[in-house]
């Protein structure tokens, strides 16, 4: 069974109450209401889920927890409740169970997704695969690994096309999106 990272908990906004401010690198809390979770401490700073986001068991320094949302995610923020409120989760990266996030998602597509899709790009970069993703509140950004470097790139049609039914992700042209290559 795996667990995905789908949000990381930013701070406290009610003691008493558990109640969290959230970010969500995806859509993946817009589904889910009330939910089991597992929350893990964040170890790589506030943009990078631990053990890159995919668990196939649970560390011992989880907190198995149930959580409510509680408000619609909007530009990548939400906000949840925690039971039981037992300690300070801010900073905490919250983790759901696959198979439960699958059943509820409908024909959403999720970030963990995209790292398993097959990827080219019609300017002809060969070697090529998403290795995250990070939204900047206008649109998300791609992690691109090619040729050794990274590469990010704006999700957006101009630049990304994704076959869900194919589950591939082509680009229109990694090399003009290359800062290294002027």
């Amino acid at each position: 069974m795996a667990y995905l990272s789908l949000a990381r908990i930013k701070k406290l906004v009610h003691s008493g109450k558990g109640i969290y401010i959230c970010t969500c690198p995806g859509d993946g809390l817009g589904t889910l209401g009330a939910f089991e979770a597992f929350l893990i401490p964040g170890k790589l700073g506030p943009d990078r889920p631990p053990y890159e986001g995919r668990l196939d068991a649970i560390p011992s320094d989880a907190w198995q927890v149930q959580v409510q949302r509680n408000s619609a995610v909007r530009s990548g923020r939400c906000r949840i409740s925690i039971a039981p409120d037992t300690g300070e989760f801010s900073g905490y990266w919250l983790f759901v169970n696959e198979t439960a996030l699958h059943a509820d998602k409908g024909s959403d597509l999720y970030v963990f997704e995209l790292l398993q899709y097959r990827c080219m790009d019609r300017g002809g970069a060969e070697g090529v695969a998403i290795t995250g993703y990070s939204e900047t509140g206008a649109h998300g950004l791609l992690e691109v690994k090619w040729q050794g470097r990274t590469i990010l790139v704006p999700l957006s049609d101009k630049h990304v096309l994704i076959d869900q039914e194919n589950a591939t992700v082509t680009f229109t042209d990694l090399r003009s999106l290359d800062p290294s290559d002027d």
